[in-house]
């Protein structure tokens, strides 16, 4: 017969009107006889088979069996957890239903007990029966079927119901039940005895779950004594061959010692002897694989009997997997802790269901109090934090339980013991649960209060000036930038500024050398500062250069007294480096209006006032107006027309002769620059000379005309006119360059201009300004054969004693003393004087301005030996001044 496994519950009922209901249906054929009942052979062959292979088919020959016909077939292998039709069946088993159809013995089924039918009134247990019961007591009642419970003490294995059957099945199953009722407790006990297991106890339930396939754990039974003797191994599972790298063969009837090394398997017959029979027993140990290697284990042991013998059921699982996940969670708590200590930061978690808040111990070091001064919840830290930063601190929280931040990150002021405040950065992270409830918020705080120390300080830096400590050119401007939003705002909240320069500050910087200019700088900061209110600034802009916010200020009349006391304070001698210094300075002063839309503007205007003062002479106030706005527009935009015509070589040069009186012909010409503007025509360098000294463009500015200058020269000298010069004007900002002396040189060279073709035309002004300087400087060029010559003479401050150190080829009358000639004597007895001492000097002297021949003859008489002027020509551009070399002056009428 072909057996096939049966895990699930199969049935087949029969209906009275004798249609069918079918389930997983299971039709074997009927056994013709007792001798072919497959019990026997099942008896026959126990003696080698496993226990769980005997058990799987003594279920499948019993279903067999009492399969004949119609009949409703219920049956467990594992003990009572199969599928939910059997546990239904198993609680209606559990009331002691049985079938007095067929005998039990009492030895063999303990939970049978008194008389030999226990159920006697089915319908008392109606009330409390299921559905499928209902169903089951009702067709027992009705003699529609007949009941046989296999049990396993309290654990049903088999509940078979059979149901009215025709007669001629009846008769053969009448014969076969013959049989079974005298034989089947017979057959049972002798196979659980081949077995030497008792499978009616709790304990073959263990063993079933323990042996089974699906066991991934190794169990052994053992038999022998723990205390005295060896443990040997009756019985082992496959799992515990795969465990241990053993056949079942290799392991059946060894000491466990083999698996063991001498002090595991010492403590393994330790924990043995000690089981009670009740309680198993568990720990950890060591087993050895087939290859050597040895591996924790966790060992469960518990005692058994069966039938009669004692046995131990140990079970054995690798735990070295475990181990290492254990010893990694170790190791992470303690790199956690390490971490934590390393980065010393106070670490705390708040739990949300329980309100408490966990602090760090070093939360509480870094503030100084001990666990027990602080209640462990979030009041108890809020109350710490400065009421500044507490609303900061409570809106970070709030927007991460919200999910609005990714994390909390806030700074924050916190009391430590001492009463002082600490500055603290906190960080914190959510915890969430399935649904996005937050259950938990933990993070840290660190102590940054060095760190905001630190900014205060760069921040106080960035703000103010190193030297004198007053707020800078940026933290003025953001105050006067409020100043100007409280004046939108009321009309009643004017201001005034005062812009403040030292007068001859270069000079002292130069005389007493940078400390000394330091310590005037800081002794004026300082005298300043006593005039000032509490509510008004004074900073330091740079250099020698102060501003002043005064508030409230509603009346320029106020405003020009305190310029007026300021000016009287600083005006008295201070002492620096043993010299008594005398200063003054220049200050422009201008009112807040409501047409100022940027501070910028308004500090501008009063900057351009105080220039105003110092261009007058210093030691003065200048109020602002709108004039001196629009000269400096005019002048901005000189400027930027100045780069444009460099770019775009806008520039002519003109020359106007310069007249040899003995002979009536030129000598030379004076070179002059002019300015040939796209929209403004030509403009006179009178209108542009003073920005380009101003922005330092004389410099690029007087190259081009040096080289154009020499140009000439050079075409001039080809074209026959060998003895002519010309004479060019130099800035005190081209004289001071120094690299004025090689480009004089360069520009010679390159253009083939001879020295002494070459003049160079300076005031007294310049030359005075650095005297040692001027003489070094002067003395090259004359020594490259260059020519000399004072411009504006009689009109500066130099004396004739620092004159002849200069070495000078001619002295220029300023126009000023010709033109009032011959109607003033003054200035015709002081155009005498320089013409004689230039003379008496060995100089050449030119006269410039004449326009009259009254002029003229004076000059002449006067012993003048050159003229300039429009008598002879106006300046001329390159062109007609070539013609005019060429054909002569014009005969004077």
């Amino acid at each position: 017969m072909e057996h096939r496994p049966w895990k699930t519950t199969a049935y087949v009922t029969r209906h009275s009107a004798g249609t069918e209901t079918a389930g997983a249906c299971f039709r074997p054929p009927i056994p013709c006889a007792l001798s072919s009942c497959p019990l026997a052979s099942l008896l026959a062959d126990a003696d080698r088979l496993s226990l769980p292979e005997a058990l799987r088919r003594l279920t499948v020959h019993l279903r067999e069996y009492f399969a004949c016909g119609h009949v409703s077939i219920l049956v467990s292998t594992d003990s009572g957890s199969n599928l939910e039709d059997m546990r239904d069946l198993a609680s209606f088993a559990a009331r002691r239903i049985y079938d007095t159809s067929m005998p039990l013995s009492h030895s063999l089924f303990p939970s049978l007990t008194g008389s030999a039918s226990p159920f006697h009134a089915p319908e008392e247990l109606l009330p409390s029966a299921s559905p499928r019961e209902s169903e089951l007591l009702a067709r027992f009642q009705a003699g529609q079927s007949s009941l046989v419970i296999l049990s396993l003490d309290e654990y049903p294995v088999g509940l078979l119901a059979l149901e009215a059957l025709p007669a001629s099945v009846s008769e053969r199953l009448a014969a076969e039940q013959g049989w079974l009722a005298s034989r089947l407790s017979e057959l049972i006990a002798r196979f659980i005895a081949q077995q030497r297991r008792r499978l009616l106890t709790t304990i073959e339930a263990r063993l079933l779950h323990a042996f089974s396939d699906e066991l991934p754990y190794g169990a052994f039974i053992l038999s022998g004594e723990a205390t005295t003797g060896a443990l040997l191994i009756n019985e082992v599972n496959p799992a515990a061959c795969q465990l241990l790298g053993y056949s079942k063969d290799e392991l059946l009837h060894q000491s466990i010692a083999k698996l063991q090394d001498p002090e595991a398997t010492h403590e393994t017959r330790g924990h043995i002897s000690t089981l009670d029979g009740e309680h198993p027993h568990i720990w950890e140990g060591r087993l050895r694989r087939h290859d050597a290697a040895v591996f924790p284990a966790e060992m469960t042991a518990s005692r058994m009997n069966i039938a009669g013998e004692e046995l131990v059921l140990l079970v054995c699982r690798d735990i070295t997997q475990r181990r290492r996940t254990e010893q990694a969670l170790r190791d992470s708590e303690e790199r956690y802790a390490l971490a934590a200590r390393a980065t010393n930061d106070g670490l705390w978690d708040w739990d949300l269901v329980s309100g408490r808040v966990y602090y760090g111990p070093r939360w509480y070091e870094m503030l100084g109090y001990e666990a027990k001064d602080i209640r462990p919840d979030l009041d108890s830290w809020y109350d710490l934090i400065h009421n500044e930063d507490l609303p900061r601190l409570k809106s970070a929280v709030d927007a991460h339980l919200r999910a609005e931040s990714e994390c909390i990150e806030v700074e924050y002021r916190i009391r430590h013991k001492d009463g002082g405040w600490r500055w603290m950065i906190c960080h914190g992270l959510a915890v969430r649960d399935a649904a996005g409830t937050v259950t938990r918020v933990a993070g840290s705080q660190s102590d940054i209060t060095q760190r905001k120390h630190a900014e205060f300080t760069l921040l106080h830096d960035a703000f103010h000036d190193p030297l004198t400590n007053l707020p800078n050119r940026s933290l003025f401007m953001d105050r006067l930038k409020l100043a100007m939003a409280r004046s939108r705002r009321s009309s009643d909240a004017g201001f005034a500024i005062l812009y403040i320069d030292i007068d001859r500050f270069k000079l002292i910087n130069d005389s007493l050398g940078h400390s000394g200019g330091d310590a005037l700088i800081v002794r004026v900061a300082a005298r300043l500062q006593a005039y000032l209110r509490s509510e008004d600034t004074l900073a330091r802009l740079g250099g020698d250069e102060f501003a002043i916010l005064f508030e409230s200020v509603q009346s320029i009349v106020f405003a020009t007294r305190l310029s007026r006391r300021i000016q009287k304070a600083l005006s008295l001698p201070i002492v620096i480096n043993h010299s008594k210094i005398y200063p003054t300075i220049s200050i422009g002063l201008t009112m807040y209006q409501q047409d100022y839309t940027r501070p910028e503007e308004m500090l501008r205007d009063a900057e351009t006032a105080m220039y105003r003062a110092k261009a007058a002479g210093g030691a003065r106030y200048i109020v602002f107006d709108k004039g001196m706005h629009s000269q400096a527009l005019h002048a901005l935009q000189v400027e930027n027309d100045l780069r444009r015509a460099l770019e775009n070589n806008e520039f002519e040069l003109f020359f106007q002769p310069m007249v040899s009186l003995p002979e009536r012909r030129i000598k030379g010409f004076e070179a002059l620059i002019r300015w040939r503007h796209p929209t403004r025509g030509l403009v006179s360098p009178l209108d542009f000379i003073p920005t380009a000294e101003e922005t330092g463009m004389i410099i690029s500015i007087g190259e081009w005309v040096l080289t154009q200058a020499c140009e000439h020269i050079s075409a001039w000298r080809l074209a026959g006119h060998t003895d002519i010069h010309v004479a060019i004007n130099f800035s005190a900002r081209q004289f001071e360059n120094r690299n004025m002396l090689d480009l004089v040189g360069a520009v010679m060279q390159r253009t083939g201009t001879p020295p002494q073709a070459l003049e160079i035309e300076i005031t007294e002004t310049v030359a005075m300004k650095n005297y040692e300087t001027s003489i070094h400087l002067l003395n090259e060029l004359h020594g490259m054969g260059i020519r000399i010559s004072i411009d504006d003479f009689g009109t500066g401050y130099s004396s004739l004693g620092y004159l002849k150190h200069f070495p000078i080829n001619m002295l220029k009358i300023d126009r000023s003393f010709v033109n009032d000639i011959p109607g003033s004597r003054e200035d015709m007895s002081i155009t005498r004087a320089i013409i004689a001492m230039a003379r008496s000097l060995g100089l050449d002297i030119i006269a410039e301005g004449v326009e009259t021949p009254e002029q003229l003859a004076f000059l002449e008489e006067s012993g003048c030996n050159y003229i300039q002027g429009f008598l002879f020509g106006q300046p001329l551009d390159a062109q007609t001044a070539t013609t005019l070399l060429e054909q002569g002056l014009p005969q004077l009428n």
